[in-house]
């Protein structure tokens, strides 16, 4: 049976998520309307403040490695395992500048949470339908050669036992096209946090584990074994920091 504290600690965390993303549909737009603002940057500023609060209820504690490895003035993609649905607050967090996420469409259906993530710029990916997927992709490699820079999760979907699961070829496809580093990134406890499946938070620690950026700019062809060799490399750079 979960103990006491345990209960009241994620009943205050989920009442605060929900809370906080209620308003930060509201206050976001609303500061960058009156100030003149940059959309974007007040939800990303915000959207900091807010994953710290949430961190600090949720009893987790950050151990980050490897800031250094992050090249400043590029857009990069980040390439993370995915143990948790903490991961998106610890990689917002810990993360040193402004990114988009890259998320199943399924989320931006959700009342408020879609709201606040289409306002902040996160991309929805269809889960179901490969030609819509297939748009998305392309409009990643448009927004990265603009100068953003992304998050992406290449198993797809969180883990069932903690293990890293496959790889799809789509963060291959998106790195060798805009030839953009890709900054491999390792999760490891969040899992123990808040495993899938469950909604009652476990005291832990969490490290997290940034590598140096792969380039592959020595990949001329783009068929079908290129994208399984890169993809075969970014999944054996994230499993030897795990």
């Amino acid at each position: 049976m979960l103990n006491l504290a345990r209960k009241i600690r994620s009943v205050l965390f989920a009442s605060a998520c929900g809370f906080i993303i209620i308003i930060g549909c509201i206050v976001a737009p609303l500061v960058a309307f009156i100030f003149k603002l940059n959309k974007p940057e007040v939800f990303h500023r915000g959207g900091l403040i807010w994953a710290k609060i949430l961190i600090m209820i949720s009893g987790m504690k950050l151990k980050v490695e490897g800031l250094e490895n992050i090249p400043s003035e590029r857009p990069l993609i980040f390439a993370s395992n995915h143990q948790s649905y903490l991961d998106i607050l610890i990689l917002i967090c810990v993360l040193p500048l402004r990114f988009r996420f890259v998320a199943w469409d399924a989320l931006f259906n959700i009342p408020f949470l879609g709201t606040y993530m289409k306002q902040y710029g996160h991309i929805p990916i269809s889960e179901n339908n490969f030609k819509e997927a297939q748009k998305t992709v392309l409009e990643i490699i448009d927004l990265i050669k603009a100068g953003e820079s992304i998050v992406i999760f290449p198993e797809g979907k969180l883990t069932r036992d903690g293990k890293l699961g496959r790889f799809s070829r789509g963060p291959a496809f998106i790195a060798l096209d805009t030839r953009a580093p890709v900054i491999p990134v390792v999760i490891d406890g969040s899992f123990h946090v808040l495993p899938r499946g469950e909604w009652a938070l476990r005291p832990g620690t969490v490290k997290i584990k940034i590598g140096k950026p792969l380039e592959f700019n020595h990949f001329d062809n783009s068929d079908k074994k290129t994208y399984l060799e890169a993809t075969e490399r970014l999944k054996n750079s994230i499993e030897v920091m795990l």
